[in-house]
């Protein structure tokens, strides 16, 4: 859905896999995220022919900044939200 959803553009499927990956990185811990997406990332580039490693490098920073927007997407966040 995805590579549909992106037109054909590689800038719009980054926008769209990293916006995927900060998502659910709010409601699942950093790296659970990053072992769902980053498979499904590197098949995709396969497909089209592109270097995986700029998409990787940008879901893993979006991981991070998704993860610190809740409570439970980051465990540093749930000692510090239960004190």
């Amino acid at each position: 859905r995805l590579l549909v959803a992106s037109k054909g553009s590689f800038q719009r499927l980054m926008v769209l896999l990293c916006t995927l990956t900060a998502v659910a990185s709010a409601f699942l811990d950093n790296v659970t995220t990053m072992l769902l997406v980053a498979p499904v990332t590197i098949d995709m580039c396969n497909i089209l022919g592109v270097d995986p490693r700029p998409y990787l490098i940008g879901e893993v920073l979006l991981s991070n900044i998704g993860g610190t927007a809740t409570l439970i997407g980051d465990p540093p966040n749930i000692i510090i939200g239960s004190s």
